[in-house]
């Protein structure tokens, strides 16, 4: 019994340094949202510059690249607009796991803290179950980690092709199950947002 104590409370202490990695991405997830808001805003003013300043050149060479480079801004707006978007949805997946596995946690530490008292009976089955149930909690959180990685790198894939003039594509499955082979969801925190 004493066993199913300790691997209970390794898993508490397992769910609470997941939980951190998680709320450490939110933030860095909600610091790009703003850096990249920030970031529209300027384009923004600067387009509306652009389409005054064409107002006032006459018709010619000159103003037909201002206007493609004009179009071009307006584009490269949508798909920063769209990746923020998606940048959001991943925080609100990421804030339901957090939830989850809040509630998780604080199931299993009721059931350690039963066990701990004095003249508490002690429900082994209860230990077991909890202690399994943690265990494919892990596989199922770790999957959902990496579909929200998966999600983020293709907002940041439809930024790249969006930037090249290119429609931006569904997920393909090829890529999906190269995904599911990963099998250390939270290393990508620290690299996630390193990359162009």
């Amino acid at each position: 019994m004493k066993r199913l104590s300790d691997d209970l409370q390794k898993e508490i202490e397992a769910n609470r340094v997941r939980q951190s990695e998680l709320e450490t991405l939110i933030l860095t997830l909600k610091e790009t949202v703003e850096a990249k808001r920030s970031y529209i805003l300027s384009e923004q003013a600067i387009s509306k510059e652009m389409v005054s300043a064409q107002s006032k050149i006459k018709p010619g060479k000159t103003s037909t690249k201002i206007n493609a480079v004009i179009s071009e801004k307006k584009k490269f707006i949508i798909v920063e607009r769209n990746l923020v978007d998606d940048l959001n949805d991943s925080i609100q997946a990421i804030k339901k796991l957090v939830t989850e596995l809040t509630k998780k946690t604080q199931t299993i530490e009721n059931i350690v803290e039963r066990f701990n008292r004095p003249t508490a009976q002690v429900d082994i089955a209860a230990m077991r179950n909890a202690l399994e149930n943690a265990s494919n909690d892990v596989v199922f959180y770790e999957k959902k980690i990496v579909s929200i990685r998966d999600r983020i790198d293709h907002a940041l894939e439809n930024k790249k092709l969006g930037l090249q003039n290119t429609t931006p594509s569904k997920p393909r499955n090829d890529d999906l199950k190269k995904s599911e082979k990963d099998t250390s969801p939270f290393g990508f925190l620290a690299s996630l947002f390193s990359r162009k």
